[in-house]
């Protein structure tokens, strides 16, 4: 079964031993593949073109944030995020509101867990005019940054 676009942000962990056990699996598939054997998990990732399990999760919560706020799902946008009326100099002129969480399980909800990492993307060289260009600049250097499990 494929996991659409929307539901990995739904049920995405913010515990790193979950993150762990849920990466273990895939290192653990990747080893099984012929010829893999004898290679780490990132040289069998990089030759397999997969990405961690971690970093796809960060790359399809920021697609999902930017097509809310570019109308591409039919929900009302207002409903998950808030946008800032004033520009900062260094960032870009989608920043979100950060909301006030006062319990912790809140925190990893989809519309609040992204608002750092939105909010962070690079003015200058970040790409809002078509989903395929955003989605091209979203390199993994800039999402490595926001992992919570360094491999």
């Amino acid at each position: 079964m494929l996991i659409k676009a929307y539901e990995a942000p739904v049920w995405s962990p913010g515990l790193i031993q979950v993150i762990l056990r849920m990466e273990y699996v895939q290192r653990k598939f990747t080893e099984r593949i012929p010829g893999m054997s004898g290679l780490t998990y990132h040289s069998r990732l990089k030759r397999l073109n997969f990405e961690t399990l971690e970093l796809r999760r960060l790359r399809i919560d920021m697609l999902l944030v930017y097509r809310i706020l570019f109308s591409f799902v039919r929900v009302n946008s207002n409903t998950f995020f808030i946008l800032k009326n004033q520009l900062h100099l260094h960032s870009h002129k989608y920043v979100i509101d950060t909301q006030c969480c006062f319990r912790t399980i809140r925190k990893n909800f989809f519309s609040n867990r992204v608002v750092n990492l939105w909010n962070n993307l690079p003015a200058s060289t970040t790409d809002f005019t078509s989903l395929c260009k955003f989605n091209q600049f979203l390199s993994d250097n800039y999402l490595l940054t926001f992992c919570k499990v360094k491999f």
